[in-house]
């Protein structure tokens, strides 16, 4: 069995040799493109979406995939698997012909086919895929109802998996892993019949703890308050969902530029993405896609969305970066009936992680708090848009009637931000809203964390500017092209755990500088920071920051001299190598 014997497991990503072309639903299957192939294609690389490519861009319907597998000989009393990460949205496979699989009403969580008794070794083998990405009433998310790109097609990787008869499936995952210190383990099984193997996996994973005491969030035994923002996937038109490893390292990278630490998904992400959180440090809360449709789920939704929790969660629980899973967001709250939906939902997704915070996320809590759905969950969590989509209502006077109501739970605000274009005052009023929002907050210690909305404009198939492919929503600091605007800046700066005090001066042959670490929001212990003195582009002095506590102020003197004529750079760094602070010397 060659490298299988040594190895127990071969895999490789499918991304070249793929054929296209669209065509409705039934006439590809009546005309047999499952087995002859397809007729008229065009070569593509997967992951892949047609609707960012010219004349497909409202395309709804179905896409036709096909692939040459050459079997060698060796591989005849192996598991033959195809992996994939996500595709949107109703899927069938094919093998030579013969239906091998399909994948229906759930276009964000990974799913698996078994190719064993329909390939034939030795040889070439034809794959077709169809992938119709439709509207449906009977799927999550619902009809059209929600606020992000349907993009259609293989929009994740497609692993082929190759390994003995017998094979591991999942895991059982153990859960202290900070976003500071993102700190994995790797996590080896190998499985054997006699001297052969039959299958290896190698796992990253992490340790930590993440609790509700009370009204405050605790994250491995120290009380925190976090700051955030929500970053919409698959937005750059280049790529659209089928996202690219550097397009989703990009954004996520001018995610932790904001100094954020915290986000959540509208639905369900592939491992690339979640392994990046994982290495860098971000916490996520994922969640299934019930997004405001249907308004009162039913008995038939509930089936779906545990279907979908199942897959979510049996393959994305080993990530140490997801703190919650995510019931729904802005379905009808008020109502008994989706109250006790969430409830029934989340005893069942106890069942399958006991050791996370489930939570539904809500926009109409502010109305009556104590009958609203999201205290199903372990934390309130809100999307707060008054003065903006809610009107103009006493903030204050809302926040204490929640508190009221929920003195021990702590409140996360899911949203809060200008959702352009809809209302008037552009990149300016963002940058207001951010900083009048974010102070209310701090005022009041039942917040636990805050979620800006959002980090970029995005492609949805509900924008109200472009067309095509560049149809979208302007509602982010950053462009679908992750260029800045001056509200990014804003953001970086309220995020910070750490400020500068004042600004730092030449004393005594050294560099002066007074730092304070935050005890609003955010507030957390920072440890091993560290800052250096960078001129014309070359860093210099490095030197570690003593811990420091929230509250804490501290003055440190740098052994650095002053550099007439070149620009000298100040910037603190968090332990896993992302600037906080950044402040050019005179």
């Amino acid at each position: 069995m060659g490298i299988l014997i040594n190895e127990g497991r071969y895999t490789a990503r499918l991304e070249e040799g793929w054929k296209f072309q669209p065509g409705p639903v039934t006439r590809g299957e009546q005309e047999g493109w499952q087995a002859s192939g397809l007729p008229s294609p065009v070569t593509v690389s997967v992951p892949h979406t047609w609707n960012v490519q010219e004349g497909l861009e409202e395309y709804r319907g179905a896409g036709w995939y096909e692939q040459m597998l050459t079997v060698p000989d060796e591989w005849k009393d192996c598991r033959i698997r195809l992996s994939f990460e996500g595709a949107y949205r109703d899927t069938d496979i094919w093998v030579n012909g013969v239906e091998a699989g399909s994948h229906y009403n759930s276009g964000y969580t990974p799913f698996e086919a078994d190719l064993t008794p329909y390939i034939h070794a030795g040889g070439g083998n034809r794959l077709v895929i169809r992938v119709d990405n439709s509207n449906s009433d009977v799927a999550l998310p619902q009809g059209n109802s929600f606020d992000w790109a349907d993009d259609g097609g293989l929009i994740r990787p497609v692993t082929l998996v190759v390994t003995g008869l017998a094979s591991i499936q999942q895991l059982k995952e153990v859960d202290l892993w900070h976003f500071d210190h993102p700190d994995l383990y790797e996590l080896e099984i190998v499985l054997r019949t006699g001297d052969q193997v039959q299958d290896r996996v190698v796992r990253p994973f992490g340790f930590r703890e993440i609790v509700v005491k009370g009204h405050e969030l605790w994250l491995n035994r120290e009380p925190v308050r976090l700051m955030g923002v929500e970053w919409m996937p698959g937005s750059n038109p280049a790529a659209g969902m089928a996202e690219k490893q550097a397009d989703l390292i990009a954004m996520l990278e001018r995610l932790k530029e904001a100094n954020c630490v915290i986000t959540r998904f509208h639905w369900q992400q592939g491992n690339d993405l979640l392994d990046w959180c994982d290495r860098n440090g971000l916490l996520v809360q994922e969640e299934i896609p019930h997004w405001q449709q249907p308004a009162e789920p039913g008995k038939e939704t509930f089936a779906l969305a545990l279907s979908q929790a199942r897959e979510m969660i049996g393959s994305h629980a080993h990530h140490p970066c997801i703190f919650a899973w995510g019931m729904g967001n802005e379905l009808d709250g008020q109502s008994a009936v989706t109250l006790h939906y969430m409830e029934q939902l989340k005893a069942e997704l106890l069942q399958l992680d006991p050791s996370r915070l489930i939570n539904y996320v809500s926009n109409s809590v502010l109305y009556q708090p104590d009958r609203d759905a999201t205290g199903a969950g372990d934390l309130l969590m809100w999307n707060e848009y008054i003065g903006t989509w809610h009107g103009d209502l006493d903030e204050h006077k809302v926040i204490r009637q929640i508190i009221a109501d929920y003195p021990d739970k702590p409140i996360v605000v899911a949203e809060y931000g200008l959702c352009e274009p809809v209302f008037e005052g552009g990149d300016a009023r963002r940058t207001g809203l951010l900083i009048e929002k974010t102070e209310i907050y701090r005022q009041y210690p039942q917040f636990a964390a805050l979620i800006f909305f959002s980090l970029n404009d995005y492609r949805t198939q509900m924008g109200e500017e472009g067309e095509g492919k560049l149809k979208q929503r302007i509602h982010g600091s950053v462009d679908i092209y992750n260029r800045v605007k001056p509200s990014f800046a804003a953001l970086r700066e309220i995020s910070s755990p750490l400020l500068l005090v004042e600004l730092p001066v030449w004393h005594d042959g050294a560099l002066e500088v007074t730092l304070t670490c935050r005890k609003d929001i955010p507030s957390y212990a920072v440890r091993d920071y560290y800052l250096t003195v960078s001129s014309a582009g070359e860093e210099g002095t490095r030197l570690v920051i003593p811990d420091m506590q929230p509250g804490d102020l501290l003055t440190l003197n740098l052994p650095v001299q002053p550099a007439p004529g070149q620009q000298q750079v100040l910037t603190v760094y968090r332990p896993n190598g992302f600037s906080v602070v950044e402040r050019e010397l005179n």
